[in-house]
């Protein structure tokens, strides 16, 4: 195992072990060891090139950091003054870009509790890590800034066979509120996919991961948070009902099973599942593309998984003119246009729109200081400052996004 100092540039090396006990699950883990993969040699050794590199073996964990500002969308404001001078609303609807300074890096992961479900190559997690590197500007803030670590995790899922480098912007967000934020690959392709069941497995991998003594104390996975867009989504919502540290959740217009992709061994309905106990006080935001009936089946899209949905604490967020894909980082390419149709909203307004709310739910939601009650009316009161930036901004009129939340008041 090693010492990873996030933000810094120390590395401490010493040999990861085999396995262990995770101090905060109590649950048995097996490490990266070579000892430990069943991997061919080179495979467990392979290096990355770019920000960091990760070996797996004896040698240890060889990191390098870089550190960069704010990405380009959250660097930038729309008009010529900033929205977190233009009131409260940009303060409690988490509109703008949060105090810290985002840092980065990439590195591989052997999921070794994934063995023998995968084998070989596919064994292998590739994640871009973003977290908080320095604290910048508190203005924008509702609350007093973490004061030190350890971070919160969160874990964002891709759709099927998207980029992981797509929702960078929403990695981002969460970095600059103080969360470590995972973006992370399988080794999967159209031939070859890795089913929904085994997909879940690799989310508790990165967080058994996340508790080692590799991250030190930089890491908290008490309370883990799960974003997913599409099957992400319903991969994040059968991963929270198989580990207990999962919280919280947020699904971007996701999918269930249907004719396209039918339910059998391995591809369970997630809507279904939302009647089993493990999720019934699970806080779940789900948000929803108008626009998506000519790709996602009504039977398994977002209404379905919000009318499913047993929590007390669950939100629905439908941005009417969304398309699917315009929740991706780029402009949807022809095969996915062709696929799933475009809105007449901006690309940007709608992930402006998401990525608010991907960090609301959990600092709201996830706080130990506020009953049901309050946690339902400051999620109503973000939604509506939402509404209004999204119109100030865009000048896209706030009526174009409804929501409906399932509260005990």
């Amino acid at each position: 195992m090693a010492t990873t100092k996030l933000g810094t540039t120390t590395t401490r090396r010493v040999v990861p072990p085999c396995g262990g006990v995770s101090r905060r699950s109590g649950r048995e883990w097996r490490g990266p060891g070579l000892a430990c993969t069943g991997l061919p040699r080179r495979l467990a050794l392979y290096g990355i090139t770019g920000g960091a590199c990760l070996g797996l073996g004896p040698g240890g964990i060889s990191l390098r950091a870089e550190p960069r500002a704010r990405g380009s969308e959250q660097a930038t404001s729309l008009g010529e003054a900033s929205r977190c001078e233009s009131g409260n609303a940009a303060r409690t609807s988490y509109w703008d870009a949060g105090p810290y300074r985002v840092g980065n890096v990439k590195l591989e992961h052997t999921c070794s509790i994934c063995f023998p479900k995968v084998v070989g190559d596919q064994c292998i997690i590739r994640t871009h890590i973003y977290y908080p590197s320095e604290h910048a500007d508190s203005s924008c803030l509702p609350t007093d800034p973490r004061k030190r670590r350890p971070w919160p995790l969160a874990i964002i899922s891709s759709g099927f066979l998207v980029n992981s480098d797509q929702y960078r912007s929403y990695a981002e967000q969460l970095a600059s509120y103080g969360y470590v934020a995972v973006l992370y690959d399988k080794v999967e392709n159209i031939n070859s996919t890795i089913d929904d069941d085994t997909s879940t497995v690799f989310i508790s991998e990165i967080i058994n991961w996340c508790e080692t003594a590799s991250f030190a104390n930089d890491i908290s996975t008490e309370s883990v948070y799960l974003v997913g867009h599409s099957r992400g989504g319903k991969i994040s919502l059968l991963a929270a009902e198989n580990d207990s540290r999962i919280k919280c959740v947020t699904l971007i217009d996701p999918v269930d099973s249907n004719g396209y992709a039918p339910e059998g061994p391995g591809y369970p309905s997630a809507i279904k599942q939302l009647r089993k106990p493990e999720v019934a006080n699970l806080p779940i935001a789900i948000i929803g593309g108008g626009r998506n009936g000519d790709c996602i089946p009504t039977q398994s899209n977002y209404d379905r998984f919000f009318e499913g949905s047993q929590s007390p604490l669950t939100l629905e967020l439908t941005i009417e003119d969304a398309g699917h894909f315009q929740f991706l980082g780029e402009k949807p390419s022809m095969m996915q246009t062709a696929v799933c149709s475009s809105g007449k909203i901006p690309d940007r307004a709608v992930r402006d729109v998401s990525k608010a709310l991907i960090v609301a739910w959990p600092e709201i939601m996830l706080s130990q200081e506020k009953n049901t009650k309050e946690k339902v009316e400051e999620a109503k009161a973000s939604v509506e400052d939402m509404k209004r930036i999204l119109t100030a901004s865009y000048g896209v009129q706030g009526g174009s996004i409804n929501s409906q939340l399932k509260g005990v008041l």
